[in-house]
């Protein structure tokens, strides 16, 4: 009969890396988002998904997708940069998914995780962290540490949360210098992205 080596003896098994987060989530968020930053999201070549506003900071944009933004995905690949109208279905998903959803949505509630990652979109990751460390009563720096992490893993009343998210977003956004230009449709888009946020922790 063979030796066998006692499970005790056994060496170590090698460390395992965890499994990346499922995109299930991103990609059931992803629209809500589009929906808001694209007139037509089924075709990103749309001419009608370019704006310029001279009134808005982020300049030349392309289904929310601004052309600094654009040129730096194109550099770190080693491509050459380009003009923002010809972003492709793939290159804006790449970049909403490392920009926007990645890291810190996957650690949100359902629900919560869209509230956010919009507001991350549309207002810059930073500024959605503060309305969410503002919301939890917790340190507001902007800067998702440990303090951070445990208040969001102590949340149980997620369309409290949501609600309190939304009503702050929207506070926020009154406070902006370009609130006379762009007011009406930020609060329209809060308050549609709340519901659906909401929605989405009744059927989770």
């Amino acid at each position: 009969m063979p030796y066998k080596t006692p499970s005790w003896l056994a060496p170590e098994a090698p460390a395992v890396p965890p499994p990346a987060p499922p995109l299930s989530r991103f990609l059931a968020c992803l629209p809500y988002t589009l929906a808001q930053e694209c007139p037509d999201p089924a075709d990103w070549g749309d001419p009608a998904n370019f704006s310029d506003d001279p009134h808005d900071p982020g300049g030349a944009t392309m289904c929310g997708i601004t052309q600094g933004e654009y040129d730096a995905y194109r550099n770190a690949l080693g491509e050459p940069e380009q003009d923002v109208e010809l972003i492709t279905r793939s290159e804006g998903q790449a970049l909403y998914l490392a920009n926007y959803w990645r890291p810190r949505c996957p650690q949100l509630p359902i629900g919560l995780d869209l509230s956010f990652f919009d507001s991350s979109v549309n207002m810059g990751p930073g500024q959605a962290t503060e309305i969410l460390q503002f919301i939890l009563d917790i340190g507001v720096d902007g800067i998702w540490g440990p303090q951070t992490d445990g208040a969001v893993t102590g949340i149980s009343d997620v369309d409290g949360v949501i609600n309190a998210f939304t009503a702050q977003r929207e506070a926020v956004y009154r406070s902006f210098s370009t609130f006379q230009y762009f007011g009406a449709d930020w609060i329209r888009r809060a308050s549609e992205i709340g519901d659906e946020s909401i929605q989405m922790t009744a059927i989770a």
